[in-house]
């Protein structure tokens, strides 16, 4: 909107001016300004039945820029596939032909050294921008090891946008506000001495339209079985939870929750309920996930060192068959973590859907409010959110202010 000059935008965030803290300019301490009180809220969940009881947290940024100060520099995008079907099946009115350009306008790409060009890294120009706003490359140092080609395993935020819309008096009754809720299940797993993979997180059945929600499990069951959009990441990691790290989350969770006013009062924290693992499935996927790092542990050759199962402390499940069902069941559901990628509290569909906005980013019977972040995205992508939210914010530019 600032390009032109004769707009004025105020910016209203809550929490200090991010810029210089040392936890947020330095990637490598993502892993402390996650659980930095103070740039990240934290939104405490309601106990969770289908989670042992547990009561958790969703992350969502506080400072200037917002989740940017708590992001994990993870750029990666959904598949085409995924992107049609938003418009196709879900009415957003969006396709990878229209949102494409707008991840790009955003991207700033510097292309990797020639040391990293040896290791294997390369690039398709095409596929990126060069004159955004948003700094994008490879990481410095990279581990050139086997390559498995296939692995197959049967703007406030998306918390505090409902959140306002619920403390704003009713003027505009949306059934939609707070539904849907989405959020992925992560499952931490450690070798190399005493593994603690630890955690508190989300996945999330609550919808206001039946029919409307068949219509996304349609969509998303078609996406998994026939055109083979990923299901699961596995992130390696080093240091975390352990020497060697597997952080496991299903990228597409079928369950759904909410998010409501807990008091008339902005200030005062929402009533968060993910309803991690409502959808069986959910829970199924995350357990497969979290054998399948197992086993690639024990490729490694690092078996000998992986505690035994313990659900005191939170060993992986052992034995011949790499622990029973039982037994990662209760591993994953005492241990799993959020993956801080909360969506679709604020759904772009027919109004008749649950949707909250329309295809222009606009309030449902309002002429000058509109939501452009995560809480608009009808439901969870296979990749990480930065770039594609990226790619939404600049066509929602574009769209309030009429150039789309």
């Amino acid at each position: 909107m600032l390009e032109n000059s004769k707009n004025t935008v105020l910016c209203v965030e809550a929490g200090s001016d991010t810029r210089t803290a040392d936890n947020v300019v330095h990637a490598y301490n993502y892993g402390s300004v996650i659980q930095d009180g103070d740039k990240n809220f934290k939104y405490p969940t309601i106990a969770q039945p289908t989670a042992n009881g547990r009561q958790l947290s969703v992350s969502a940024g506080k400072g200037l820029g917002g989740s940017t100060s708590i992001n994990g520099l993870a750029v990666t995008r959904p598949p085409q596939s995924q992107v049609d079907a938003f418009g196709q099946d879900l009415s957003t009115g969006w396709s990878w032909e229209t949102l494409l350009p707008y991840m790009k306008k955003a991207e700033k790409f510097n292309p990797p050294s020639d040391d990293l060009k040896a290791l294997g890294a390369d690039w398709d120009p095409s596929a990126h921008g060069t004159d955004g706003p948003v700094a994008v490359g490879f990481p410095s140092t990279l581990y050139r090891g086997e390559i498995i080609n296939r692995y197959s395993e049967a703007i406030t935020n998306t918390v505090g946008t409902p959140h306002i819309q619920d403390n704003s008096n009713g003027k505009v009754p949306l059934d939609g506000v707070g539904k849907h809720l989405t959020e992925q299940t992560m499952s931490s797993l450690g070798a190399n001495g005493g593994g603690d993979p630890d955690g508190n997180g989300p996945s999330a059945l609550i919808a206001v339209s039946k029919n409307a929600m068949l219509k996304q499990f349609r969509s998303q069951v078609a996406g998994i079985f026939d055109k083979q959009e990923g299901l699961v990441e596995l992130f390696a990691d080093n240091g975390y939870p352990s020497d060697r790290g597997g952080l496991v989350w299903n990228l597409l969770p079928f369950s759904r929750g909410s998010v409501s006013a807990s008091a008339n009062s902005a200030f005062g924290n929402p009533r968060v309920d993910p309803r991690y693992f409502s959808a069986s499935w959910d829970l199924d996927v995350q357990i497969q996930a979290a054998r399948a790092v197992r086993r690639i542990f024990q490729k490694l050759g690092v078996q000998e060192n992986i505690p035994g199962f313990d659900a005191g402390n939170g060993g992986i499940p052992d034995g011949p068959q790499h622990g029973n069902y039982r037994r990662w069941r209760d591993f994953v559901l005492n241990r799993f973590s959020s993956v801080a990628h909360p969506m679709s509290t604020c759904m772009m569909a027919p109004r008749e859907d649950g949707g909250v906005v329309d295809n222009n980013f606009k309030v449902y019977s309002t002429s000058n409010v509109f939501v452009a972040d995560a809480s608009v995205v009808p439901m969870s992508i296979s990749a990480h959110l930065q770039s594609f939210l990226y790619g939404v914010a600049e066509l929602a530019a574009d769209k309030i202010m009429g150039r789309a």
